[in-house]
């Protein structure tokens, strides 16, 4: 039986991504989960946000077995209190999701095995904390392997396609109710004009939607809760315009827009990963308030999913009220604490690890009083 040769690489500097962005690009189309959030242009774009913080650095672990890449883990090194380290995911600093990109076929023991040794010998790292995990993804099956610390952090709304034939079997189910109000907020929007949907993905178009839908949540935000939030700085607005533009190429991102005589109605930030439509970002036109456009465009993407012939459409983080008339399947998101034991002894998280780390970490301290005293 041939032997696989693995190996592990860590990429501390941002020059060092774009000699693996086409293994990297390469391994999305054959990952597994829902990792889409930590493809190429999400993490680059994600660095940015993340470089400007003090003693960072990126720390993105990469798993190569016979020279193709299997598996990325994006994390970023920060300095912790003293001489202490952590690690954090190299995330948009926005709620997504978080998980490792992993080749469907690899060997999961394998690399989880690989991540456990390389962790445990990092020297000074205290911890790993990662959010919006969701449960029985990837990441959470390796952050349990190695004895992370779970708990409750939120949940996400999804809806099964596949439990439908059509659309029409769709809101044929849909109860007397709203398919009546379906209708009628058709009918009201339609005696102001020519109502459309239009996917936008030109690059000058996709600048202009975004700029609105920020401006608009924003405004949103604070009328609900009188503050500005994770969502208000200038940089969220340019990590979504780039990541969109660049992803819009590929055809795996657009702006999905409703207007009713040309005038903007409503707009929501559309990813597609293979079989599943992700919605991100909406906003309204709070003058057309009254013919609840978000309803109205959240039905249109589900109606595009079924018109693709996707699989699911994942109406993302939180348990906002509106989703429950959209979604079959609710998920557990979660927050992890993985406890490194400054990584001197045994697997991550382990009790060995911990008391090895501290006793270490002590010794430390005495030499360092001892020198002082000589």
């Amino acid at each position: 039986m041939k032997e696989h040769l693995y190996e592990l690489h860590v990429l501390q500097s941002i020059d060092d991504f774009e000699a693996w962005k086409a293994s990297w690009e390469d391994l999305e189309k054959r990952s597994r989960g829902r990792s889409f959030f930590s493809n190429y242009a999400f993490i680059v774009e994600s660095w940015k946000r993340h470089r400007s913080d003090k003693d960072s650095r990126p720390y993105v672990i990469l798993i190569t077995c016979d020279g193709e890449l299997k598996l990325v883990m994006p994390l970023v090194m920060r300095r912790d209190w003293l001489i202490l380290r952590k690690l954090r995911w190299l995330d948009t600093k926005t709620p997504l999701y978080c998980d490792v990109l992993v080749d469907q076929a690899a060997h999961l023991p394998t690399l989880s095995a690989m991540i456990r040794e390389h962790l445990s010998s990092i020297r000074l790292a205290r911890n790993l904390r990662v959010g919006f995990v969701r449960e029985g993804s990837v990441l959470a099956h390796l952050l349990d392997g190695m004895g992370g610390r779970a708990e409750p952090e939120t949940t996400s709304g999804e809806l099964d396609l596949r439990r439908y034939s059509g659309w029409n079997d769709f809101i044929g189910r849909k109860s007397r109710g709203s398919r009546k109000y379906y209708g009628r907020m058709h009918r009201r929007l339609g005696d102001h004009g020519r109502v459309a949907i239009d996917q936008i993905t030109d690059p000058e178009q996709l600048e202009r939607e975004i700029a609105w839908i920020f401006a608009e949540k924003r405004d949103w935000v604070r009328r609900r809760f009188g503050r500005d939030n994770w969502l208000s700085p200038a940089e969220t607005e340019t990590l979504f315009r780039s990541t969109v533009i660049a992803l819009a190429g590929e055809g795996r991102a657009f702006v999905m827009r409703l207007t009713c005589n040309d005038c903007r109605v409503a707009a929501v930030v559309v990813f597609r990963d293979r079989q599943v439509l992700f919605g991100s970002k909406i906003a309204y036109d709070p003058q057309w308030h009254k013919y609840s456009p978000g309803w109205l465009l959240n039905l249109e993407l589900v109606r595009l999913g079924f018109e693709q012939g996707l699989e699911t459409v994942d109406f993302m983080l939180g348990d906002d009220q509106w989703k429950a008339g959209f979604t079959n399947e609710v998920i557990d998101v979660r927050r992890y604490r993985l406890p490194l034991g400054f990584g001197i002894f045994g697997v991550p998280g382990s009790r060995q690890a911990r008391a090895g780390g501290v006793s270490w970490l002590f010794s430390r301290v005495r030499r360092s009083f001892g020198r002082l005293r000589t």
